[in-house]
């Protein structure tokens, strides 16, 4: 039974500096990687299946330069990208829609966000799938921790996604979080979570 590496997203750390203070912990706790962040995600976005499909083609001619060293180009996910566009069309189809090269970073709540389901996209993509942000979702209209929660205590039924997880190409699983109240509880949950679905190894005794 294959488990997973576990990656934290340092986004979730962000309000509690210094970052590197707080890498052994994660190390500690079991965690394998962390995921850095640049704040580059608020760049304008453009209401058309054209400019989407530009950026899909400048995301295959990326991989196709990354591949010779050895490298992936993968796009990772927010809500916007599963809102439908005035052509029905969705983003998420037109960026990854250019070359099978382009691979995924997968995001699950921020797909319920946008309103899709995490199983039909996991299914869709799973032969491209290289990692899966395991990230939760509160209730629509919680406002505390900006409706985000520890994986496992959200509205994702994770355990019906297990099979679909295990489906897909990805090596790594990935805890995060936009605003934590504590990072500490929300990463021990999240990876004692995964724990509990037989994804990620258990902690060294």
């Amino acid at each position: 039974m294959t488990v997973y590496s576990v990656a934290d997203q340092l986004y979730s750390s962000r309000h509690f500096p210094p970052l590197e203070a707080h890498f052994p912990e994660f190390g500690a706790m079991g965690y394998a990687a962390i995921e850095p962040w640049l704040p580059a995600y608020e760049a304008d976005r453009r209401d058309s299946g054209a400019f989407w499909q530009s950026v899909g083609e400048i995301l295959a001619r990326g991989a196709d330069l990354a591949a010779p060293e050895g490298l992936v180009v993968a796009w990772y996910n927010h809500d916007v990208e599963y809102r439908p566009l005035a052509d029905g069309s969705r983003p998420i189809d037109h960026l990854l829609g250019a070359s099978d090269a382009v691979r995924f970073e997968i995001d699950c709540g921020w797909i319920v966000r946008g309103g899709a389901d995490p199983a039909a996209e996991l299914a869709r993509y799973a032969g491209r799938i290289e990692a899966i942000q395991m990230k939760d979702a509160a209730p629509l209209g919680t406002a505390v921790e900006d409706g985000w929660t520890a994986t496992g205590d959200g509205i994702i039924d994770w355990r019906a996604l297990v099979p679909l997880i295990r489906a897909t190409a990805a090596t790594h699983l990935v805890a995060e979080h936009d605003n934590p109240q504590d990072w500490r509880a929300f990463a021990r949950r999240s990876l004692a979570y995964m724990r509990s679905l037989g994804l990620a190894a258990p902690q060294d005794p």
